[in-house]
């Protein structure tokens, strides 16, 4: 058998043939071994080729946004630098181009570090995170990065009052905290929304424990185009409900609270009421929908 012949058949079975190999001898295995070899050199010299080009796209992405800085700044316009509408459609374009065996999880993660890591440089950034457990803190920090300053408090509510203080720009607060819910309802000179939900995209369980969490802002949501708004009732909406065509997500009910979570955006205007049969409800806020695998 001819060289040419045998580098043909490792090529497409990713491994020499014992057929082969027997049938050549010990000269044959060593020819195995050198286009084993000569394969392997050139699939690394590609691959090495392949991070320096990523990393020069990297750099170049830096520019761009530093770019987009200054263009704000001219402009006077760089006030809201939190964009987790846009964001979210970033995300949903790069996981649906994916066709690889790369996971869509790891993808996204990988394009929230890029995103994160820049956002400092548009205006001060951290995260308060609303209690110390270990699924809250992951969840946080598989969201925002792993070089975003981060801190925990007491509880949700304290989470929201450094928020609306300015002493962080969003807070991630577990999503079945009833006392935040209640003091996210109470009017208020300085709202504050949701304006994300946590995770994103779900994790395998071996990779660590999440929990659902809602992200709160200063700042109102804005729109991805695949959302969903929380809305939050003082009497209990199931028919008020029934009687619109309005999708609902997700119920979360305690004493004299309905917390809803039904599909569409909806902004509620400045006084947050979103009018549903003979019923008003609260708008907490809205986020875009998590990513479906």
């Amino acid at each position: 058998m001819q060289r040419h012949e045998l580098c043909q058949c490792f090529l497409c079975h990713s491994r020499p043939c014992l057929i082969n190999i027997r049938a050549l001898g010990s000269s044959g295995q060593r020819s195995i071994v050198s286009a084993t070899d000569d394969q392997l050199a050139r699939l690394r010299q590609e691959i090495d080729a392949l991070d320096d080009a990523l990393l020069d796209h990297v750099m170049r992405r830096v520019e761009l946004v530093n770019g987009v800085v200054a263009a704000k700044r001219a402009a006077r316009t760089i006030g809201r630098y939190l964009r987790p509408g846009r964001e979210a459609v970033i995300l949903r374009r790069l996981a649906r181009a994916n066709t690889s065996s790369f996971p869509t999880p790891a993808l996204i993660r990988l394009w929230r570090e890029l995103l994160c890591a820049m956002l400092p440089v548009q205006g001060p950034f951290s995260v308060v995170v609303g209690d110390d457990t270990i699924p809250l803190w992951d969840t946080a920090r598989d969201f925002y990065g792993s070089d975003t300053r981060m801190h925990s408090v007491a509880d949700g509510v304290a989470a929201m009052a450094a928020v609306r203080d300015g002493e962080n720009e969003v807070a991630v607060v577990a999503a079945d905290d009833e006392i935040l819910i209640r003091a996210l309802m109470a009017p208020s000179e300085q709202p504050i929304s949701i304006v994300a939900f946590l995770p994103f995209v779900a994790m395998r369980p071996e990779t660590g424990q999440r929990c659902p969490a809602f992200v709160l802002s200063r700042h109102r949501p804005e729109e991805s185009g695949e959302d969903r708004t929380v809305l939050v009732f003082d009497a209990d909406p199931t028919d008020a409900l029934g009687d619109t065509a309005l999708d609902v997500a997700t119920w979360r009910r305690w004493p004299g609270v309905w917390c809803v979570e039904i599909e569409g955006y909806h902004d509620g205007g400045e006084d947050r009421r979103f009018s549903c049969g003979s019923l008003t409800a609260t708008v907490l806020g809205a986020y875009p929908a998590p990513l479906s695998l």
